[in-house]
Order: C-alpha cells, then structure tokens, then sequence
C-alpha cells in the first residue's frame, strides 16, 4: 500500500497512511497548507506501462460477453437457432 493524499476545495485535505491512519489533516474553514515529507514512487505503475491499453481489453471482454449472452437469451426463446 501506498500513501495518499486527499484534497478537496470545499471540504478537508489530509494525508494518509498506507494503514488508514489520518497523519495529518487541515481545516474545512479557511485556507491551509499541509506539509507532508514523501517519497516519490521509483518505477513504472500498470497505467505508466501499458496505459489504456487494459481498459481497451476489458471493454473488448465485456462486448464479446454481451454479444454471446444475447446469442444464448435469444435462443432460449425461439425453437429454433440458427
């Protein structure tokens, strides 16, 4: 797990810990700044590798799916398929 850091305009910014752990938080009223030390990532993460590539792939399942759960409902229902 990774660290995280959650920040929004109208609400709380905070930094997490890898375990859920709120390390740091800032206000909801006023503008803040949160200072936290991190680490960058070293290395490359699936999206760097191989970007929409396995968002292509999976859509290309889920047609196919789609496409032969069709075939199979529409079969069910006439005598016979072709």
């Amino acid at each position: 797990a990774k660290p995280f850091i959650y920040s929004v305009n109208g609400g709380y910014s905070a930094y997490i810990l890898p375990t859920g752990k709120i390390a740091s938080k800032g206000n909801k009223k006023g503008r803040y700044m949160l200072q936290v030390n991190l680490k960058p990532y070293i290395g490359e993460t699936l999206y760097s590798k191989y970007g929409y590539l396995i968002l292509l792939i999976a859509m290309f399942v889920w047609v196919i799916a789609i496409l032969i759960l069709t075939k199979f409902s529409r079969c069910n229902r006439v005598a016979q398929c072709e």
